[in-house]
């Protein structure tokens, strides 16, 4: 049964920080925008949750230099993100331990390369290389122009300009590190890889090198209060700037006239069972999966050719994070660092480290510990905890509902024996434990195998051969970890700010009807 046929001038399917981004920036240009989300809370990976006395952070660690890069600092002013949100300050990169080595890595890259050199003294000039390749092609892509028409007027001399940039676009982090010999210090300095991807051998060097540059260049910030707050500071600006956000219903179909993207239909989550709404608009923008768009809600208008491609696309790797409340914070049993990255001393190559098969929690697995800063997550002399490793949907597929509880009531213990040993004391103080596997990723985001990225960040699917937000289709847009430039909060962010700046270049006649 059909119901309301709105009209407005956008709709954005997806309410992650790249709809929630691509919706601001268009509400606040005077563009009618509708955003769905299925959800009761906007923000996708950006969520919080709360257990009792616990604020627990579903996904955010540290968020790369919110101060720094020309791109962003346009978005965050123009979004009003500074003055609605606080930033906290994080005193280090991480701490890696493996055996003996005990490391801390601060938020720079001279200071990086003493302290990695300190401990490997003969390896002063492989180090000293592989943070120049990092930083060399982060600070070329932060001298990018930022109108299309500046960087129309830097193609015919881009490879003089930016080297670095056009000699990576088909090299791998493995390449980078070409001149370190020492396995151990390639471990080390791979420590903080899974923030991108999970292997070095097919890691784009060219994002991985943004990425990692950005938090050298700039530091590492979290969101006080939890990255809720950032995606609820967006909503308010579409709110604000006349758009809606309604969450609690679901896109079903994209609708398709004339060869052009011109609305969705929609339904409540729950309640008004059968009933199906209607939404028009000139331009959709598509924060939900790629495949999932493609595949799903309207197949029969994108090409084959198209519809091949998509579907040939690696996807990127999973996580499973053990989220603990603590009575007594870790800060007052001796833990002194807010990230942790433990390797097992017997894994003895970076390829052995980065091959699959292991058992959660045993080769690798980090730990962030918020009550280094001051984060709001927990009360006074409380803490939260979350211990995280890269992991695979297939790992937890087939199970019936006992046996899945049961899996991941073995994974918690094996984590918090885990931080136990590395902070004594911490598993009596656990108080709350709760789980989030792939599939919770997929429930929750219904991303293709729990895909914490998006499409894997591999040379041949990153820069200029990763999928651009301007779909095919005429009218669709796609704002997510999926498209250009890739995944992360900042990535997401960015993809939802460039899907505007398309549109709103691209798409003004049809703006302009719409909004008579």
């Amino acid at each position: 049964m059909a119901a309301s046929r709105e009209r407005y001038g956008a709709i954005v399917i997806g309410a992650g920080l790249g709809g929630l981004a691509a919706a601001a920036r268009l509400a606040r240009a005077g563009v009618p925008v509708l955003v769905i989300e299925r959800h009761t809370a906007v923000g996708g990976f950006a969520t919080t949750f709360r257990r009792g006395d616990y604020t627990f952070e579903v996904s955010l660690h540290e968020l790369d230099a919110p101060y720094y890069g020309a791109v962003k600092r346009q978005m965050f002013e123009q979004l009003g993100v500074y003055d609605g949100v606080e930033f906290v300050k994080i005193p280090e990169f991480f701490r890696y331990r493996k055996g003996d080595v005990d490391l801390t890595v601060p938020h720079d890259a001279k200071g990086a390369i003493e302290a990695y050199a300190a401990q490997w003294p003969a390896e002063r000039k492989g180090i000293r290389r592989f943070f120049n390749a990092v930083m060399g092609i982060a600070r070329e892509v932060n001298r990018l122009p930022l109108s299309p028409l500046g960087m129309a007027l830097a193609l015919p001399v881009f490879p003089l300009l930016y080297p670095r940039l056009m000699f990576n676009q088909r090299t791998t982090v493995a390449d980078m590190l070409r001149h370190v010999r020492d396995e151990d210090l390639k471990m080390a300095l791979m420590a903080n890889l899974g923030y991108y991807h999970n292997d070095p051998a097919t890691a784009s060097a060219l994002y991985y090198g943004v990425a990692q540059g950005s938090y050298l260049e700039g530091g590492g910030y979290y969101i006080k209060g939890g990255s809720q707050k950032l995606s609820d500071h967006l909503a308010r600006v579409v709110a604000e700037n006349g758009g809606e956000v309604a969450t609690r219903h679901q896109a079903i179909r994209l609708i398709v006239e004339n060869g052009r993207a011109t609305g969705i239909e929609y339904a409540r989550v729950s309640g008004e069972k059968g009933v199906v709404h209607t939404a028009r608009a000139p331009v959709v923008v598509a924060n939900a999966a790629v495949p999932l768009v493609v595949n799903n809600m309207a197949p029969e208008a994108f090409d084959p050719e198209y519809r091949a491609r998509v579907k040939a696309l690696e996807t990127g790797p999973s996580i499973t994070s053990v989220y603990l409340g603590l009575r007594t914070s870790l800060r007052e049993l001796g833990n002194r660092a807010y990230v942790t990255i433990t390797v097992d001393p017997r894994v003895t190559s970076l390829a052995e480290l980065a091959s699959p098969g292991h058992e959660l929690f045993e080769r690798e697995f980090s730990f962030a510990d918020y009550s280094q800063i001051d984060s709001g997550l927990a009360p006074a002399g409380k803490g939260v905890v979350s211990v995280a490793a890269l992991d695979r949907l297939e790992r937890w597929e087939g199970l019936s509902s006992d046996e899945y509880r049961a899996r991941k009531e073995r994974v918690a213990a094996r984590a918090i024996e885990r931080l136990e040993a590395l902070v004594p004391g911490a598993a009596r103080a656990v108080e709350v434990v709760e789980v989030g596997t792939p599939k919770t990723i997929m429930r929750f985001t219904a991303n293709p195998g729990g895909a914490i990225y998006g499409f894997a960040q591999t040379p041949g699917q990153a820069g200029r051969f990763r999928l651009p937000v301007r779909s095919p289709l005429p009218g669709l847009y796609f704002a997510s970890a999926w498209a250009m430039p890739g995944g992360g909060f900042t990535g997401a962010l960015m993809s939802g700010w460039f899907a505007s700046q398309e549109i709103l270049r691209r798409e003004k006649s049809y703006l302009a009807r719409a909004a008579k």
